[in-house]
């Protein structure tokens, strides 16, 4: 059997000169509703992460918070760090030329930037892109619902996606990394506004 050829690429990488090395975005991550909750999602992370020299951090940009989950366990159960997103976000964005979210706006407190969609006051946007993928958010509602008490992105609004940008190392190192702070918290704990 022949598959088809697709020009299809789950993530690239790109030198970031800040902290002299790479970063990893990821551009799609999708695991079928069967495999879900057996590690797929955080290992097809890792060995993004581990496939590339020097990685000192690493980005996605998606609508389901399991995926968000599956990042902050791939870069080692790491926490979400809203000031390391904040002063990062924009410029690894930027650097990665991925067409359909370089072009995009980052939206939310942390950017001091919010989208021009009605929101409740109470439920701010904290890290969002505005990607214009309209899709069904059914599920990712539900989920949120659920874990709404340790999330700290907050409301997903129609048309965009969660981001997240995570310092991390790389099994593959051809220098000394650079040391980046985390907090010791959990990836999900909500922090205190910025």
């Amino acid at each position: 059997m022949t598959l088809p050829h697709y020009d299809f690429n789950p993530h690239t990488y790109v030198n970031y000169n800040r902290f002299n090395g790479n970063v990893v975005w990821i551009t799609q991550l999708v695991v079928c509703s069967t495999c879900q909750g057996r590690g797929v999602a955080g290992t097809l992370l890792s060995m993004a992460k581990n496939n590339i020299q020097d990685v000192v951090a690493m980005g996605l940009a998606s609508s389901h918070p399991y995926a968000v989950m599956a990042q902050c366990n791939a870069c080692n159960r790491i926490p979400i760090n809203l000031k390391f997103i904040a002063d990062h976000a924009k410029d690894i964005i930027e650097i990665c030329k991925i067409p359909y979210i370089s072009r995009s706006q980052v939206i939310g407190s942390i950017f001091d930037k919010q989208s021009s969609q009605m929101v409740d006051i109470d439920e701010e946007p904290v890290s969002l892109i505005k990607t214009d993928f309209f899709v069904d958010h059914k599920e990712v509602l539900t989920i949120l619902e659920k874990i709404q008490q340790t999330w700290i992105l907050e409301p997903l609004l129609e048309g965009h996606e969660f981001v997240i940008i995570l310092p991390t190392t790389s099994v593959r190192l051809s220098r000394t990394p650079l040391n980046t702070s985390s907090s010791n918290s959990s990836p999900l704990e909500k922090q205190p506004s910025m």
